[in-house]
């Protein structure tokens, strides 16, 4: 999920090659709320409840035998201990022996559920950077006002920030109107299958199809636009496709002392030169053209004319956003060859040969019209193209952005953090939301995770960590999306919330 937090700068800086963007909001110079507070009576166990979860070892890999189950076992009997009002009030379904669905039921059967998620496994830790981490990888360390370990931000902050804000809500008192999902899965990391596309099966069989999903993508990014330092609160509306092309071919074997015309490599090596050269056409797609629009009245005289314009300048914003290649993978279904096989010894010409192209398409693109379009550029009958049935996800349907789902999670941002500019956006990495398409397209993928630049080289990577205001932020965020999205209409407010001036305001995640 690296990929995902990579890309939350390029939105606000893919332009900046030709002009900076300034942002001054009415909201970013009032005031910002210290949320967390309001659940002070349960920081102290709250962070020894997330410290707990990431000393879990829950590490997925693709070969199932490297994988240490008994640890997911271990995590889920840690969590059914901590959380006893979860335990005992919500349906509870083990899924697949490792994932878990938990059923709040809601009072008004007419109202569809909401389905909120996480997943309980994390990457791999490269053990030769074990001696750069200030703290170890799985000591779930409280230290210098940070929680340190893998899973701080992807994502096992978000599995702990829910089921702290559902115990606490359960605590209060608090009914829903309407029914809540809470899916967890334990192989996100490598692709879903066993977890929530499991889960999505269980959901269907009970009926508890979700009107809206809420889910990781996203976050608050922090000192990423030049000249100034207010926040971009950016919501994933929509996610981009993922497919794996096999190409291969066929030719004649021999001594490389005399070469055919047409060598396996040789074949292969012009296929992949053609798609590099003629790369399917740029274009700003709903999702970037709306969060354009939506920073523009934020931003200085010069972008907001371009932002307003953009079918005007859309040229200029596009060559933009190509010069780099995270600029251009927001505007461009890109190619990446991955895999390239052919040859055994160095002397003898190799009889055939592959490469494997991953293919991340953006909406309006799918699976079929760019299996079309690579058999057009390569023009060549010898070389066969097959579709990699291990992962091949068309791009996600656009979620509404103007709904009641919407509302709550804008609503819910602003309250809280209303320092930062709110905009919709394209999530480029896959997510485990994906699972739950067939139910609705109104799937929003954001985090309110405080996030520097710096701060993005931790997510899969060395002192991977969050601050503890801002884990405790998240819970706040959760219990206030369940008010606006469950709660009795008009009785959503439910934290008395201290608000200080902007010059009081002091960030949580300094790297």
């Amino acid at each position: 999920m690296k990929n995902i937090y990579k890309i939350l700068s390029v939105l606000t800086l893919g332009l900046t090659s030709a002009f900076a963007i300034r942002k001054i909001s009415a909201a970013s110079q009032a005031v910002r709320t210290n949320s967390y507070k309001s659940l002070d009576h349960i920081r102290k166990a709250a962070l020894e409840h997330f410290s707990k979860v990431l000393q879990f070892e829950t590490v997925s890999y693709h070969e199932k035998e490297k994988i240490d189950f008994p640890k997911f076992i271990e995590l889920r009997k840690y969590l059914f201990k901590s959380y006893p009002l979860i335990e005992s009030k919500l349906e509870k379904d083990v899924v697949n022996e490792h994932s878990l669905l938990y059923t709040w039921k809601g009072k008004n059967p007419k109202l569809k559920p909401i389905l909120l998620m996480a997943h309980m496994d994390v990457v791999p830790v490269d053990k030769s950077t074990l001696h750069q981490w200030k703290h170890k990888p799985f000591s779930g360390a409280l230290a210098s006002g940070y929680v340190w370990g893998r899973g701080a931000l992807d994502m096992k902050v978000a599995l702990v920030s829910i089921f702290e804000a559902v115990e606490e809500l359960l605590r209060t008192g608090f009914e829903p109107e309407r029914s809540i999902l809470l899916a967890f899965g334990h192989d996100e990391e490598v692709g879903g299958k066993g977890g929530a596309e499991q889960i999505a099966k269980v959901i269907k069989e009970k009926g508890l199809e979700p009107e809206f999903v809420f889910d990781e993508g996203l976050a608050i990014t922090e000192k990423v636009v030049p000249n100034t330092h207010k926040p971009i609160a950016m919501i994933g509306i929509a996610e981009k496709g993922s497919v794996y092309y096999e190409l291969s071919v066929k030719v004649q074997d021999g001594h490389s002392s005399m070469p055919p015309k047409q060598t396996a490599i040789g074949v292969l090596a012009e296929a992949i030169h053609k798609l590099q050269k003629n790369p399917l056409q740029a274009r700003i797609t709903f999702p970037v053209e709306k969060f354009l629009e939506y920073i523009a009245p934020s931003t200085s005289v010069l972008p907001k004319f371009l932002f307003k314009n953009q079918k005007l300048f859309d040229k200029l914003i596009l060559n933009s956003f190509s010069k780099t290649a995270s600029g251009n993978a927001l505007v461009r279904t890109t190619m990446a060859p991955t895999v390239l096989k052919s040859g055994f010894r160095e002397n003898i010409m190799p009889s055939e040969g592959s490469v494997i192209l991953n293919y991340r398409m953006l909406p309006g693109d799918d699976v079929e019209s760019v299996r079309r379009y690579i058999e057009d550029v390569i023009d060549n009958k010898n070389i066969s193209i097959q579709i990699k049935d291990s992962w091949r996800d068309n791009p996600s349907p656009i979620a509404n952005i103007e709904n009641e789902g919407w509302d709550a999670i804008y609503e819910t941002i602003s309250e809280l953090f209303p320092e930062a500019v709110i905009a919709p956006s394209l999530t480029l990495a896959g997510t485990d939301s994906r699972k739950y398409l067939e139910f609705t397209s109104d799937v929003y993928r954001f985090l309110p995770l405080r996030m520097k630049p710096k701060d993005l080289d931790r997510v899969h990577g060395i002192n991977e960590r969050i601050s503890q205001d801002n884990y405790m932020e998240m819970i706040v965020y959760y219990m206030t999306l369940v008010h606006k999205m469950c709660g009795k209409k008009g009785q959503n407010k439910f934290l008395d919330i201290e608000k200080v001036t902007n010059t009081e305001r002091a960030m949580t995640q300094d790297v």
